[in-house]
């Protein structure tokens, strides 16, 4: 997916406070898009590639939550950010429990605005990054064969030479031979290095980082 359109997505039905929040987070340095109506904002969210989503709770034709619903399949890390003058515990409750990373409270504080949507911003790019490393390592993995994918993953447990040739029923010089291969394809030097790459491929298997929907 090529460079985010934009940083941050604001969506509010009181057009006086969309242009002043639009203002707001332009100035702290974010491209914005804006939307009055849910309904064209979703309409965009679904197709273009963006990092957080900062929108009224309470909005006519389509809610905050429902707008947030409507994302959860959406294959690339975002963070979402509610804005409410009225909000129930209930309300906040869901939207958390959903992915909401932040609950700010109308008329919100330019510094705390400002602080919520860093850390969203921030961890959308440090997930797209972890997802990017993990991707990576996967695509050199599956360049290994088979028989050299069980000898990588009981070398990552400390498994020898010759307890794998016996786990493995092969000779220990064909066990030394994999090993060999397995470090020069993957790139790597040390037993520690298969420990944290192996991480690296269970991350990616796990697809899940926290403070975002992926």
């Amino acid at each position: 997916m090529p460079d985010a359109i934009c940083d941050v997505v604001i969506v509010d039905d009181d057009q006086s406070l969309l242009r002043a929040l639009e203002k707001q987070v332009r100035t702290m340095g974010y491209s914005t898009m804006t939307f009055g109506d849910p309904l064209l904002a979703l309409e965009f969210l679904e197709h273009a590639d963006w990092k957080c989503l900062l929108a009224d709770l309470s909005m006519p034709k389509m809610n905050g939550l429902e707008l947030q619903s409507r994302l959860e399949a959406r294959p690339e890390p975002f963070s979402i950010l509610f804005l409410s003058g009225v909000a129930t515990v209930r309300s906040v409750t869901r939207a958390m429990r959903h992915g909401a990373v932040n609950f700010l409270e109308k008329p919100v504080e330019h510094r705390d605005l400002q602080a919520a949507l860093s850390e969203a911003v921030e961890t959308v790019e440090a997930a797209r990054l972890k997802r990017k490393t993990s991707a990576s390592a996967r695509a050199r993995f599956d360049q290994l064969t088979d028989r050299q994918k069980e000898v990588f993953w009981q070398l990552v447990v400390g498994a020898s030479n010759k307890q794998i040739a016996r786990n493995l029923d092969v000779s220990e010089r064909t066990v030394k031979a994999h090993r060999g291969a397995i470090r020069e394809r993957l790139g790597l030097k040390t037993q520690m290095d298969m420990v944290g790459f192996s991480q690296t491929l269970d991350m990616e298997r796990k697809g899940s980082v926290d403070g975002t929907k992926q």
